[in-house]
């Protein structure tokens, strides 16, 4: 059975009550039933549920993916002989990134090439795809040498007698083709099996479902394939087709009813959702709630007229209609669209939280920038220098630390490393390194009174090449963080145009006081912001999409791509049915990037809504805004 259940239909409702009736009507013992979550959360609310209505806990096994493959790996561990035993320990993905690193630092593997998170990544995507170390493509010298990394990743989990997370599903899949016995004796304990969420499963849990229901052929997938926006972790939304080939008579159910949104939100995502042409089953979403406020459409001047909207927004749907900050949701494409909100929000006095990621000034990438400016200005920081002297790596390490911190006798870092008789204890590549970026610390700090914060910023990040490095890391996540130094120089333009003469120090001064800000309660009432993908699953009395631009969403890495380009549009789609009573979808006309205004075109997603579903707001002059911070204080408008 397929149930292809629409946003707001209740997915998780639907395996909790086929359990309950299962159970209720005898049709399948408890230890003989399966449900498939995605979050130990998520598996917990299931039994909450299930207990609530049945008045027992059952014994039906709930769990992750990966909860049921170790439950199964340890069980038959005597057929792993060779591989790990019963007691086997579980390799998270910062242990496998450390092993795999040790493994590149060992090699000398150039990490412009070999860096040990991309190296993490494409094993990652081998075992999802179930491709073995010795079974990896060696097409070219690159392949050949992650299959080799692979490899040897591979004897040190086994030295450990360790599993990845991708070798609990991998290696059980494997289990069950090479014994067949072992495979009969699961699908009899597994003869009825739910799984929730399906269309974020990848090749590797397909298999292994396909596996398991092959003998009864008692299995319910529940899922929707316009909510699919999983595949850049390997989401495989072909696995519906998959199901269809695999079990032909299996019968189809769709769930267009909604019980969250009003209708005129709804008619926003169907017409939107249509334009997909690949991988979907038609649907059409209703509610029995008539449209209530029309879907807003905001058009702004920049990001910074967009958050102070939003800000404005916000208020009037307290207002208005006696929401909660709670109640109240920013969604946005990539996370360095946050800063701005953070900063506009704090300015004027509405409480916010980020959910599902870490506020900007505290993000790895941002603090390692603002690292280089505090040496700039003070060249007695040596918290600084120990934080980007090998920052992009220069081969400064713990060996070349440990002489610089004996031979400094009591100078600063930078002003040591200026010194020959110290260099050249150090080997060549680093005193190399430490030479050129002391010289250009100390060049950018002499010019410092004669440029603004954003253009020193500007010259650090490019001339020492950590920006170059950032944008080359292990593909989306390196772009990203690159990504966000940009945002950062943003930031300084946009405080040079709010304190014009605005010195190095005056910056970092405020840099330092936004990133000291109490950490968020998420009790309180206070306005959600988070990414699209953060959202999938929640719901809120008002949402906002905002930044609804061509290049930033859809993203600019998903035009020349069709595929990429609809899970893009079912990302919006997602942002979209997230809203219960009140949704905006803003963009702006100019866009700050690397502190230099860019035209922006509104998203084809607003033109494939249409104009008639949208009511377009008055965008409100920035001035009568500005006049009311903060709002807090002085009264709200």
């Amino acid at each position: 059975m397929v149930v292809v259940a629409g946003a707001g239909s209740g997915k998780t409702r639907v395996i909790t009550e086929r359990i309950i009736h299962l159970i209720s009507e005898r049709a399948a013992p408890p230890a003989n039933t399966l449900a498939v979550t995605f979050t130990n959360k998520a598996a917990q609310e299931m039994r909450r549920r299930v207990e609530a209505v049945l008045g027992y806990r059952p014994a039906v096994t709930v769990g992750t993916f990966h909860a049921t493959g170790a439950r199964i790996l340890r069980a038959e561990a005597r057929y792993t002989a060779g591989r790990a035993d019963r007691n086997f320990v579980i390799f998270d993905n910062a242990d496998t990134e450390a092993a795999i690193k040790k493994i590149a630092d060992k090699w000398a593997l150039p990490a412009e090439q070999f860096h040990y998170k991309r190296l993490a990544a494409a094993v990652e995507t081998a075992k999802r795809e179930l491709t073995p170390a010795e079974d990896y493509p060696r097409h070219d010298g690159y392949r050949e040498t992650v299959a080799d990394v692979y490899a040897a990743y591979q004897n040190i989990l086994r030295e450990n007698n360790a599993y990845d997370f991708g070798d609990l599903l991998m290696e059980l899949v494997f289990l069950f083709r090479r014994e067949r016995d072992v495979l009969t004796r699961w699908r009899e304990r597994f003869q009825h099996i739910l799984v929730d969420e399906y269309q974020d499963t990848n090749y590797a849990q397909y298999e292994l479902l396909r596996l398991l229901g092959e003998k009864y052929r008692q299995i319910c997938v529940v899922g929707d394939p316009d909510q699919s926006i999983y595949r850049w972790r390997g989401a495989d939304i072909t696995n519906f087709q998959r199901f269809a080939r695999d079990f032909p008579d299996a019968r189809f159910y769709t769930l267009e009813r909604n019980y969250r949104s009003h209708q005129g939100v709804l008619d926003a995502a169907n017409a939107l959702i249509k334009f997909n042409a690949q991988s979907r089953y038609a649907k059409e979403l209703w509610s029995d709630r008539p449209a209530e406020a029309t879907p807003a459409l905001i058009q702004c001047y920049d990001e910074r007229h967009e958050a102070l909207r939003v800000a404005h927004a916000v208020e009037e749907a307290r207002a208005n209609y006696g929401l909660d900050y709670r109640d109240c949701a920013v969604l946005y494409r990539v996370n360095a669209q946050s800063r701005v909100f953070e900063e506009v929000l704090a300015k004027t006095g509405v409480p916010f939280q980020i959910i599902g990621g870490t506020r900007f000034y505290e993000r790895r990438e941002v603090k390692n920038a603002l690292a280089y400016l505090r040496l700039v200005h003070n060249a007695r920081d040596a918290v600084a220098f120990a934080r980007v002297a090998n920052l992009p790596p220069r081969g400064v390490g713990a060996a070349s630390s440990k002489i610089i911190e004996e031979n400094r006798r009591g100078r600063p870092p930078l002003e040591a490393v200026a010194d020959e008789t110290l260099l050249a204890q150090l080997p060549a590549r680093a005193a190399s390194g430490l030479r050129r970026f002391g010289e250009l610390i100390r060049e950018l700090a002499a010019a410092a009174d004669a440029k603004s914060p954003s253009e020193i910023l500007s010259a650090v990040v490019e001339r020492s090449g950590y920006l170059t490095w950032l944008a080359e890391q292990e593909d989306v996540k390196g772009e990203a963080r690159a990504e966000n130094v940009r945002e950062l120089i943003n930031a300084a333009a946009e405080f040079e145009s709010e304190h014009p003469g605005a010195t190095l120090a005056e910056f970092l001064e405020a840099a330092a006081l936004v990133s000291d800000i109490d950490s968020y309660d998420a009790d309180a009432d206070r306005v959600s912001l988070m990414t699209l993908h953060t959202a999938k699953g929640l719901e809120f009395g008002a949402v906002f999409v905002v930044g609804l631009e061509e290049r930033l969403l859809p993203h600019a890495n998903s035009l020349a791509d069709a595929a990429e380009l609809e899970e893009e549009r079912r990302l919006c789609y997602v942002g979209v049915t997230r809203a219960k009573d009140l949704l905006y979808l803003s963009f702006a006309g100019t866009r700050n990037v690397a502190g230099v205004p860019e035209p922006r075109e509104r998203s084809r997603f607003l033109r494939e809504i249409g104009d008639g579903r949208l009511a377009e707001l008055d965008p409100l002059d920035v001035d009568d805004v500005i006049q009311y911070e903060p709002w807090g204080r002085r009264g709200r408008p």
